[in-house]
């Protein structure tokens, strides 16, 4: 129980970080919403990676 009670802290942690929001706003959604919310960071945090690799021989050849 302790680790799923830490990883629904971080959830919280990471969607108040990224948009601002209250902690009880975030509490207040539901499950299937906050998951989506989480969602879009993790992309937005692999487009973030992606764009990085440009230029360093990492990405896609032509």
């Amino acid at each position: 129980m302790i680790g799923r009670a830490a990883r629904l802290l971080e959830d919280v942690h990471r969607i108040a970080l990224a948009y601002h929001w209250p902690e009880p706003r975030i509490w207040d959604l539901p499950v299937r919403r906050r998951l989506a919310y989480l969602l879009r960071l993790e992309a937005d945090a692999d487009a973030a990676l992606l764009a990085g690799l440009t230029g360093t021989g990492f990405e896609d050849p032509p």
